[in-house]
């Protein structure tokens, strides 16, 4: 009980106990107001109050005894006699009940202070009658409050065990359906207490890659690989170049050009120089070896989406958002010809003997141009998909290394191969939730990589149309994926500022349990 409270208590039990009976009720009808609880004390506390006061008003030795108890050197029978020896006459009976009047008032007042000493102690019984009750119902509260604490406490464990598991289940979930940022998401929501050995499986599900470089710097726009496969080129928002080392997996180069907003990457056949294209529609070309420009030019009216370099190293090509593709002689950066198309092209792909150019447009055709000798004016056509409110804008294209195969995408989720002579369709891939931005075939032309706008890169079958591996990683769009030409390695480059490395030979699938 607080101190106020006890102090309320008290002053209402004294101002009861001075009023008559009779008054009391209505007393504490005004004084409690509905406080049940300290009436009920008070009551209690008066009730006692008056058996006391009973009790010392009736005592056992009451006055009449305490008035004839006999003075010291008197006998029980009343005083002494003079005897006729003493010479003195026997006291008068006035005299006797004069000087015995005293002796009464005397002996109640002792009975007066024998009532308030009891009084006094009666009261300071029921005090310390009511000071112990109110610490054991404090001691009582105290337990159920801490009981009830102990009770919250299991509960919310519980609850934080429940979500738990329910995040955990929603990442697998997701990434059933290779939702690589969701799944992160989930897993993420979990408290570091609860993250077992089931919530440490889920996420290196999350990240199958061997190595990330982490460019810090904006979006990775693309990335390619060197034609030895020593050297890994990528290109960020920012307008930085970066050449890694793949063997130590370092930085070797870094080459700049601010301002530049980079779309591809070409390596020349020895590896010496780079070609990049530019959103701004310049080209311009890198020595690899001084990191320095050593040309650049305007070569269309809007965006370049992809660039290219013909095996002989004589060419380069570049696809424009004006619609057309543009053949220039590497020697003299000078235009060589021009290939226009009824609306923007958004990647081209040299066949491997360099005789022929595959591109695909925005219109959802992708074309196949003779341009050995005498470059014909006419292609042959692929429809890969009508260009409608399905269409993705953009159809990725790439050959075959044996060039009797072309790959291309145009619709969300739908890869083909077609027989580049014949144009007939050869086999369909079916597995990206979104659109798909990057080809490349391996050296041996027996698998397919893929990069979409789901955040995912995902490893073919060339020979069954089966989806061999999902390789997740990367937080956002992946811009361009690459087969190493010289290994099983698998690079790709994501708008979440990394590129990852892969061996496919060691992914599967991640929907396994």
């Amino acid at each position: 009980m607080k101190p106020e409270r006890y102090q309320q208590i008290c002053d209402v039990f004294l101002n009861a106990r001075s009023k008559p009976p009779s008054e009391r009720a209505a007393y504490l009808d005004a004084v409690c107001q509905g406080d049940d609880s300290m009436r009920r004390e008070i009551e209690s506390l008066l009730e006692n109050d008056d058996a006391a006061t009973n009790f010392l008003d009736n005592p056992v030795l009451g006055d009449d005894f305490l008035n004839h108890v006999p003075p010291s050197g008197s006998s029980e029978h009343g005083p002494r006699q003079q005897t006729a020896g003493d010479g003195k006459s026997p006291a008068q009976p006035q005299e006797h009940s004069h000087r015995s009047q005293p002796r009464a008032t005397h002996g109640q007042r002792r009975g007066r202070l024998l009532t308030v000493t009891i009084s006094a102690g009666i009261l300071l019984l029921f005090v310390t009658v009511f000071a112990i009750r109110q610490t054991i119902r404090a001691t009582r509260q105290s337990e159920e409050a801490r009981r009830a604490m102990e009770i919250a406490i299991q509960h919310k464990a519980t609850a934080e065990q429940a979500a738990a598991l329910a995040a955990l289940e929603a990442a697998r979930t997701a990434l059933q359906s290779d939702n690589v940022v969701s799944a992160r998401r989930c897993l993420l929501s979990v408290p570091d207490s609860l993250r077992d050995e089931a919530w440490q499986s889920v996420m290196s599900r999350l990240d199958t890659s061997i190595v990330v470089f982490d460019e810090d710097d904006g979006e990775v726009t693309c990335v390619v690989f060197s034609s030895d496969g020593n050297l890994l080129a990528s290109a960020a928002t920012d307008g930085t170049l970066r050449i890694w080392d793949v063997e130590s997996r370092r930085l070797q180069t870094t080459l700049l050009e601010p301002g530049a907003l980079f779309t591809s990457l070409a390596f020349t056949s020895d590896a010496t120089m780079l070609v990049a294209a530019a959103r701004n529609g310049s080209l311009s070309v890198w020595d690899v070896v001084e990191g320095k420009a050593l040309a650049s030019w305007q070569a269309h009216a809007g965006a370049i989406h992809d660039v290219a370099i013909s095996p002989d190293g004589m060419t380069i090509a570049s696809a424009g958002e004006d619609g057309t593709v543009r053949l220039w002689d590497a020697a003299a950066n000078v235009e060589a010809a021009r290939l226009d198309h009824p609306a923007a092209v958004t990647s081209l792909a040299f066949a491997p003997n360099g005789e022929r150019l595959a591109t695909g447009c925005r219109d959802g055709i992708a074309r196949i141009w003779r341009i050995a000798g005498r470059i014909s004016e006419n292609a042959m056509e692929i429809l890969v998909a009508p260009a409608d409110e399905k269409s993705c804008g953009l159809l990725p294209v790439a050959f075959s290394p044996d060039g009797k195969a072309l790959a291309a995408a145009f619709r969300p989720g739908l890869i083909a191969t077609w027989d580049s002579a014949s144009g007939e369709p050869l086999r369909f891939f079916l597995g990206h939730r979104d659109c798909v931005t990057h080809l490349a075939f391996n050296a041996d032309g027996d698998r397919l990589v893929s990069g979409s706008a789901d955040a995912s890169v995902r490893l073919w079958n060339v020979i069954t149309g089966t989806e061999m591996a999902t390789l997740l990683g990367h937080l956002d769009c992946v811009s361009a994926a690459a087969f190493s030409p010289r290994s099983n390695v698998i690079a790709s480059s994501s708008a979440d500022e990394t590129i990852r490395l892969w061996y496919a030979e060691e992914q599967r699938s991640t929907t396994a349990p």
